[in-house]
């Protein structure tokens, strides 16, 4: 009250009489920092303590402070300068009166009494009296049979079920411990998690598996019997639909009406070492893993993709996640074995915000124990660690809306600190950093280094930077204070850079600095101008010159044109009489050529001596010039009939002769010599040709002869015999083809000089025969430009038996033309088909 003096003392609630300082904070209430009692904190006419039993570092304060982000400062006798973090964290250590730091779960009961799981120190009951904390031990000497405990679970009745780190379980009444192990049937006496279902049964997961316990009994599940994905289990939870979803050291399972579902890579569980499990709003499972970060399983997604992964160590503190919990609907509290994160998520359960609690801000336990997590009855969280438990009220939580004050501390050129001040006239006060700053062109690499000074948590500020104009977007975020460009080129820029402090609040105004990097003389307007006018000087005068050498040259051109023209004139009327002769001796050597024709066209065999000793037949003879190397052969000798169709070697003129000499071979053969076997007419024939052409079978020479198929028919017995010089015979009875082989080996000398074979064949009614050269089945046509081929010949063959000869003759004429098409007509061809 104004004008009067209120008096605080030990005797009203002060708790030292002995104040070194006191502050009046930003929200009016008063601080003091007392010889022993800590600091206090006076708010609504009552004083609040922070000594070393609320887990300040020391009780001696000497001064007390307050800075422009609102942080509360004290100095202390012997710990030095302590920042006041707030208060939302509670801590509850051996300084406090636990017994031991390690605990390893914690649950509430109905009264609202806490209740901890320990490491050697038993079931300990947190029970506050008037805000200060009171600890009550269970231990062996109550009943319990260990004083290690892993987990705990209350069930609907109030009991509160111990899982033992070593000795199995045991059902506490808040009077008396019963006790179950391996002789009562308990899978394992080594517990790892426990978990009080709904239904009334009681799932304890161990080492080896997991015992359900149901009022009568123990129910083992294995891997073994029912396929879990592993025997080591971490974690059991119950979903809001009555499904127990257990996480294993190998895999995910859920059971659900007494089947069980395994969750594993198929359904996107890449990472399966399960240490936490938590049901959001939606009925969806996170799942938190132990080295692979944090995954969720969708409710309403197919099962083969109902898992993805979130999250990992790119935002979070840690892959390795040990416990975790919904704050709300939207956060989502992660312990790590580096503190814990706050996950704030959007209405499509995106990540918006990640927030790190460790030592710098407050959270001293660090490293979080398996399952060791509890949202109590007025939505406090409490985490189990190695330091004790700890409740977060994030109600009292004050974030921090300054952003941190940037300042640029250094800029290197070509990665040496400078002195700036014996380099530039102008220099910016208190930084000593350049004003105005121009560069020579060969000067363009710069380090820039800056600080963002927040005092809440300094580990945490973030920075974003950008040089325009040539980056138009800023970075990403990053917690590096320093950036170097290198060949910038000439132009004006600015440095531009902005920090966020650990509750995402930005600089609103970056930080900038200005500086520009000259251009080379070669590079500046007035010796480009100077350039360009040198060059349109140039440009002029070349084409001054080049026209008078254009008058020139054109004169030059004239008189050289008028000459060539007279020149090209004579050549001219030289080249048309050289035509005109050239076309009289053509047409001279062309009617010689076709008088060559007429001579040949005479020499075959008429038509009438094929009719008089055939049933039928036809002949297919197309020469690919106008006289052909390809030619066929008739003769009647002795009651017998000798045919041949031969290929001799080239075309043109040059088969023509061949084909002629041939002929009149094959004459004295079958005439003068009486030779009408046609082994025998092959073996004569060639020495004649051997003999006529001079062959001796030396390197180079000439190996001109002829392919040839011979058929020699019995008009009585209808007998065939046949040879050949690698052309065969086909004969085609009942639509079925069977091919009488030639000999390999040309009429002419080779390599090969056997006597040529004969082959007898019992010619029945109805039988084809066909002899011919290569000419058909080598012809290039079709789509694809390919060969006719034999394969392809003996099915038109085939195709066409239906046919009598002649019209065999003229379909295999019309096929050849249509397969030819544009193409060129590459050989002669002769074919001969007849019935006996």
């Amino acid at each position: 009250i104004w004008g009067q003096i209120q008096v605080y003392n030990s005797s009203n609630g002060l708790p030292d009489d002995y104040v070194w300082d006191i502050l009046s904070d930003n929200a009016g209430n008063l601080w003091f920092a007392t010889d022993k009692g800590g600091i206090v904190k006076l708010v609504n006419k009552k004083f609040v303590a922070y000594s070393v039993e609320q887990g300040f570092p020391e009780n001696q304060v000497l001064c007390i402070e307050q800075d422009d982000e609102g942080n509360i400062w004290a100095g202390t006798w012997s710990y030095g300068i302590v920042r006041m973090i707030g208060d939302h964290f509670s801590h509850y250590m051996e300084e406090q009166g636990l017994y031991s730091n390690q605990v390893y779960d914690i649950d509430q009961d109905k009264q609202g009494d806490y209740w901890l799981a320990s490491l050697g120190a038993g079931l300990i009951r947190l029970r506050f009296e008037k805000g200060n904390p009171d600890f009550k031990y269970y231990t062996t000497q109550n009943g319990l049979p260990d004083n290690y405990i892993n987990s705990l679970s209350f069930d609907a009745k109030g009991n509160l079920w111990i899982g033992l780190k070593e000795n199995g379980i045991s059902r506490f009444d808040g009077k008396k411990f019963v006790n179950y192990n391996e002789d009562n049937g308990l899978i394992d006496n080594r517990v790892i998690c426990i978990l009080a279902d709904t239904r009334g049964d009681i799932w304890i997961g161990t080492k080896i598996g997991i015992s359900r316990y149901n009022g009568y009994g123990f129910f083992p599940i294995t891997k073994e019997e029912f396929g879990l994905p592993n025997n080591e289990i971490q974690t059991i939870i119950e979903d809001t639909e009555g499904r127990i979803w257990v996480g294993t050291y190998d895999g995910l399972a859920r059971f659900e009406n007494g089947t069980m579902q395994t969750f594993d890579e198929e359904e996107g569980l890449d990472f399966k070492q399960i240490y936490a499990l938590d049901e959001d709003v939606y009925g969806n499972i996170w799942i938190g893993t132990h080295g692979g970060g944090l995954y969720k399983w969708n409710k309403s997604a197919d099962l083969k993709h109902s898992i993805k992964f979130i999250v990992g160590d790119s935002l979070l503190s840690s892959n390795n996640i040990v416990s975790m919990i919904f704050q709300n609907d939207s956060t989502l509290l992660v312990g790590t074995n580096v503190g814990f994160d706050k996950i704030v998520l959007d209405k499509d359960q995106n990540i918006q915000q990640v927030k790190h609690y460790n030592k710098s801000n407050g959270f001293i336990g660090m490293e979080n124990n398996l399952n060791a997590i509890l949202k109590d009855s007025e939505e406090n969280i409490w985490f189990g660690t190695i330091k004790g438990i700890t409740r977060f009220n994030s109600r009292f939580e004050k974030i921090n809306l300054t952003p941190p004050k940037l300042h640029l501390t250094e800029l290197d050129l070509e990665f040496e600190n400078i002195d700036w001040s014996e380099k530039v006239d102008s220099i910016l006060p208190y930084s000593l950093l350049p004003f105005n700053l121009k560069l020579p062109h060969h000067q363009n690499h710069l380090t820039f280094k800056w600080t963002g000074i927040y005092l809440g948590n300094p580990e945490k500020v973030s920075y974003k930077f950008k040089l325009y104009p040539q980056e138009k977007e800023w970075s990403p975020p990053r917690q590096l204070s320093e950036m170097t460009y290198s060949g910038l080129n000439p132009d004006e820029y600015t440095f531009m850079v902005i920090a966020e402090n650990e509750n995402g609040i930005w600089n609103e105004q970056p930080l900038t600095f200005n500086f520009v990097i000259k251009p080379p003389f070669y590079k500046t307007w007035w010796f480009i101008t100077i350039m360009v006018i040198v060059v349109l000087i140039a440009i002029i005068a070349f084409i001054k010159f080049r026209e008078k050498q254009l008058i020139k040259e054109k004169r030059i051109l004239e008189q050289k044109v008028t000459e060539r023209t007279a020149e090209i004139q004579r050549q001219k009327t030289h080249i048309e009489e050289q035509k005109d002769i050239i076309e009289r001796k053509n047409i001279d050597i062309t009617d010689s050529i076709r008088y060559a024709k007429r001579i040949q066209d005479a020499i075959l065999p008429a038509d009438k001596l094929l009719r008089d000793n055939l049933k039928d037949f036809f002949i297919l003879f197309l020469p690919k010039d106008i006289v052909s190397g390809d030619f066929y052969w008739v003769k009647e000798k002795d009651g017998l009939l000798v045919i041949v169709a031969a290929d001799c070697t080239g075309h043109g003129v040059p088969g023509a002769f061949m084909s002629m000499l041939g002929i009149s071979f094959l004459n004295e053969i079958v005439e003068k010599d009486n030779i009408v076997s046609p082994e025998r007419i092959l073996n004569n024939l060639r020495e004649d040709i051997i003999l006529s052409l001079k062959q001796k079978g030396a390197e180079g020479e000439s190996k001109d002869g002829m392919d040839i198929a011979i058929c020699t028919v019995d008009k009585k017995t209808k007998q065939v015999s046949f040879a050949g010089a690698n052309n065969p015979l086909y004969l085609i009875r009942n639509n079925e083809l069977f091919e009488t082989k030639a000999d390999r080996m040309p009429v002419a000398i080779h390599a090969k000089m056997d006597d040529f074979t004969k082959h007898d064949i019992d010619v029945m009614p109805g039988d084809s025969l066909y002899i011919f050269s290569d000419g058909f089945v080598d012809q290039f046509g079709g789509q694809e430009g390919k060969k006719f081929k034999y394969k392809q010949f003996r099915q038109l063959l085939l195709d066409i038996q239906d046919k009598d000869m002649k019209a065999q003759g003229d379909l295999m004429n019309k096929t050849l033309t249509e397969w030819r098409g544009d193409y060129e007509q590459i050989d002669d061809v002769v074919i001969m088909g007849f019935k006996i």
